[in-house]
């Protein structure tokens, strides 16, 4: 652990907030979706309105995965803020049962403050508790920033309808985006929660949907819509039995996902598959900012690190590229940030981006918030890590 204040960042995600911003206060919500029927704390429901999938989540008792969703994730991108609101979740554990007040100060307050403690006085967050959602008030001037849209906090306004940010954040809405994408099959459901379906009709809706897995070509890309970030929604199906595991996995999550469907979040169109052309080639994660007036401010580009099941584990850096690779890459930078402020976005954002074998740059994947590589840009990383803090070194950072 470092010092306190001994890490200073080259800026922070409050600095570039306050470009082309005319005094809108912005407070932040790092928090994570839960999986689909998990309810986190007794204050925070299961999702409905904006539901996420987790085909392969991990098990976790209640209270470990609300610290996950809530605090490890309020920490992490927390740092990067700057001194601005950061709402954060208390859970049951910590409050008085009788009183619904804390007994003495939680773990995770104390933890949070370490943490924001490494940085000088003026670059802190500034941590808000809460145990009630519905019990936030804004200012007037002030919208919330979140991660990803959650049901608890649709009573205020945010920088972003939470409807248009669910879609910008889907694999649907990048399949549907016009974007430069490798070849992409959206296979939507045909059922509708207005209309009530028999047990045959889900069956035969589970069949028709997955039907193209196992008729596609190898190899291909499978994904689901909405991940939660302790999920996976990302299949690379290289053989018969990958296919025919994915198969099996699939026909369970897409009954998942009919029986999710409600009027509430059926004009989102929550229940589809996306199944994507295979493209080789280097992939390397974009992070910028997009301004209230739409300008793309570069903040770094990282190299990827992904395990064989194809799951993030990790960015790498070398700082002494970063003017090149913003050269190389600003012409797919600007055309999503153009693409994210005609939906109404602005802040962080990332894309990961392939190379073609014929040089054309294709946008993989797009993550419409706060990420985590987002830090090596404000040239923290090799601090973080205490291994130095050369310009001119590559440095690693992981979750």
């Amino acid at each position: 652990m470092n010092a306190p204040g001994s890490v200073i960042l080259d800026y922070t995600l409050h600095d570039l907030y306050a470009i082309d911003n005319e005094g809108e206060e912005i407070s932040l919500v790092y928090a994570y979706a839960p999986p689909p029927n998990t309810q986190p704390t007794s204050s925070t429901p299961a999702l409905t309105r904006y539901p996420v999938q987790a085909p392969l989540c991990p098990a976790h008792g209640k209270e470990e995965l609300a610290q996950i969703l809530f605090h490890a994730t309020a920490q992490r991108f927390g740092f990067f803020s700057g001194p601005m609101r950061i709402i954060v979740f208390d859970l049951d554990l910590d409050l008085d049962p009788d009183h619904g007040h804390a007994t003495t100060i939680p773990r995770h307050h104390s933890d949070i403050l370490e943490v924001f403690n490494q940085l000088p006085p003026h670059q802190r967050p500034l941590p808000i508790y809460t145990r009630h959602p519905q019990d936030l008030v804004l200012s007037p001037k002030s919208r919330l920033a979140v991660t990803v849209p959650l049901d608890w906090l649709t009573h205020l306004p945010h920088t972003i309808d939470p409807s248009a940010h669910y879609n910008l954040l889907s694999k649907r809405g990048l399949a549907e985006s016009g974007l430069p994408t490798p070849r992409t099959i959206v296979i939507d459901t045909v059922l509708s929660p207005s209309h009530p379906f028999t047990d045959r009709d889900l069956h035969e809706e589970i069949t028709r949907m997955t039907q193209p897995i196992r008729d596609h070509g190898l190899p291909f890309i499978l994904k689901v819509p909405r991940v939660t970030s302790i999920g996976q929604n990302t299949f690379i199906i290289r053989t018969k039995s990958d296919q025919t595991a994915v198969d099996t996995l699939f026909r369970d999550e897409v009954k998942s996902m009919l029986l999710e469907l409600t009027p509430s979040n059926e004009h989102l169109r929550p229940c589809n598959l996306i199944l994507q052309e295979m493209v080789t080639g280097d992939t390397v994660g974009l992070t910028f900012f997009v301004t209230k007036t739409g300008r793309a401010l570069f903040n770094c580009c990282t190299r990827q690190e992904v395990d064989d099941a194809y799951r993030w584990s990790g960015g790498f850096i070398s700082y002494n590229e970063q003017s090149a690779l913003e050269s190389h890459y600003r012409r797919t930078i600007n055309t999503v940030a153009q693409f994210l402020h005609d939906k109404g976005y602005f802040g962080p954002a990332s894309v990961d981006v392939m190379t073609d074998e014929n040089g054309t740059q294709l946008v993989v994947d797009l993550n419409v918030r706060i990420t985590g590589t987002y830090h090596l840009g404000a040239r923290c990383g090799g601090i973080l890590l205490g291994v130095g803090s050369s310009r001119l070194q590559p440095w690693r950072i992981g979750d």
